[in-house]
């Protein structure tokens, strides 16, 4: 094996450091951004819709890849016959009320307080039924390409 020339080596640093700086730029901006709000604070409990005919959906976080959102429903479920089916991984937890949770394939899984499922994408599901006695709030984190479109 040659020994690489020196014009290679320079060649080699560029690219490193152009690569380096295009994949810094955004974690640049994010931090710049950061600086400049004030953080606050915020309950996942508190200041809830009072529209509670249809499920409500708050992006909490939306980030490239990334989004959290807390999801309100008062006894909705998803429309018969309609599957979510997405391109991409979402994490949901029951953080209050209950929900039945179907899996294509699987039997209804009883979701209470404390319960949480990683959904790999593809994964097809469904709302079959949420507490129509109590607010049920969801906490969802979704991971991967077009979870934010």
């Amino acid at each position: 094996m040659e020994p690489l020339s020196s014009q290679h080596k320079t060649d080699q640093s560029d690219k490193t450091q152009q690569v380096s700086a295009s994949t810094s730029a955004p974690t640049a901006a994010l931090a710049a951004e950061s600086q400049t709000k004030t953080p606050k604070l915020n309950n996942l409990f508190q200041q809830l819709p009072q529209d509670q005919s249809q499920e409500q959906f708050e992006a909490l976080l939306t980030q490239p890849g990334v989004k959290l959102e807390r999801i309100v429903s008062n006894g909705q479920s998803t429309p018969e016959g309609e599957w979510y089916d997405q391109a991409w991984d979402e994490w949901v937890m029951i953080l209050q009320g209950e929900a039945g949770l179907l899996i294509e394939g699987q039997q209804t899984l009883q979701m209470r307080p404390g319960d949480s499922i990683l959904l790999p994408a593809h994964c097809r599901h469904r709302v079959e039924w949420t507490s129509p006695e109590q607010t049920t709030i969801w906490l969802a984190l979704h991971l991967g390409d077009g979870c934010t479109d």
